[in-house]
């Protein structure tokens, strides 16, 4: 397998051990690292296609990850890496906000060991969607949607989206007034092969909110069906 190297960052050397069996053996390049510093310094000599980090701490460790992530975004080595927080469905709930400013996915630990490498072969080699390849821009009040072109932009501010995220505002954007579940959506999103959890599509739409600002009114929730998009 051709693929880029995926770095692992965790603290817990038999959680680290046991997902780094699970990725050679399907021949991936594995790089590891106990801690943010060292994590950081690999990551921009190595350049991994994808970092995989275990959930946030709390106190001055949740400060020392928020600052590693923001390296790895700016840092012109980095910042088209993928990062997956790996992590526990309360850590994941507690810290969503945070999350969606840095991380492309997320999964649940534990899980499925095909769950977790279908989402890393997702990110680090994700199939474009059907809704990207039709209709080339998609035009509103505050919000233009260049489709071909892969750009956001809110009140002609560019809003720079997740993969994930301009995939699911394309999909409601173009079929407005449309309720469409989650599972509608994870499978109208991802390609056949990648297993999405419906607490993914949550997650996207948390960062997909939050970076549209005055433009998320166009998104709403419509409880116990789904979501939708207003004009």
């Amino acid at each position: 397998m051709n693929s880029p190297a995926i770095l692992l960052v965790n603290g817990d050397p038999n959680s680290r051990n046991l997902l780094a069996h699970i990725l050679r053996a399907q021949n991936y390049e594995v790089l590891t690292a106990d801690d943010d510093r060292e994590a950081l310094q690999l990551a921009l000599v190595k350049r991994p296609g994808l970092v995989v980090v275990d959930g946030l701490t709390h106190g001055d460790g949740h400060q020392a990850r928020l600052d590693i992530f923001r390296q790895l975004r700016t840092q012109p080595e980095t910042r088209n890496t993928k990062i997956l927080i790996y992590a526990q469905q309360r850590v994941i709930d507690e810290q969503c906000e945070t999350y969606v400013q840095f991380a492309d996915d997320y999964a649940v630990n534990p899980c499925e060991p095909a769950i977790l490498l279908s989402k890393i072969a997702a990110l680090i080699g994700q199939v474009p969607p059907e809704a990207q390849q039709t209709q080339d821009r998609l035009e509103f009040s505050d919000l233009t949607i260049d489709i071909k072109g892969y750009q956001v932009f809110v009140q002609s501010a560019p809003a720079q989206l997740r993969r994930s995220e301009f995939n699911l505002l394309v999909l409601l954007a173009k079929n407005p007034n449309q309720v469409f579940s989650r599972e509608e959506i994870s499978r109208a999103t991802h390609a056949p092969n990648v297993a999405v959890t419906v607490r993914s599509v949550d997650f996207t739409m948390c960062g997909l909110r939050k970076k549209l600002g005055i433009a998320e009114r166009h998104l709403v929730t419509v409880h116990g069906r789904g979501y939708k998009f207003i004009e």
